[in-house]
């Protein structure tokens, strides 16, 4: 985890394809956390996934288009329950079976092509 931000978390991982797995399992994690709390208490996660060269500054900051890309598609335009990942994302899976990328009509400005991630 390199930083939290009010109700924002960054997170850096090795792999794209970690990072699409950890975001599965954080959703399924909030679902499983929400069945017993109270409603007022629940998580709705909204997800943004970038890849790609960055700039990191000491231990808190990193720098770059898919991190620009990432934080618009997870705060502002992801819906409760929604993975949105850029192009360089879809890219980076390849071929990962059970993976489905159903592109974005509506993209925030500065966002290229981007995806509603699902499993198939």
């Amino acid at each position: 985890m390199l930083k939290v931000e009010a109700d924002s978390l960054m997170l850096i991982f090795r792999s794209v394809i970690k990072d699409v797995e950890s975001a599965f399992e954080m959703v399924c994690a909030a679902r499983e956390y929400n069945v017993s709390g109270a409603e007022e208490e629940h998580i709705p996660p909204c997800v943004g996934i970038g890849t790609g060269t960055m700039l990191r500054i000491g231990e808190h900051d990193v720098y770059g288009q898919e991190v620009n890309s990432a934080s618009k598609l997870g705060k502002d335009t992801a819906k409760a329950w929604e993975i949105l990942v850029t192009d360089a994302v879809r890219e980076g899976c390849g071929d990962s079976s059970g993976l489905m990328f159903l592109p974005l009509e509506d993209l925030p400005s500065g966002v290229g092509t981007a995806y509603r991630l699902m499993r198939s």
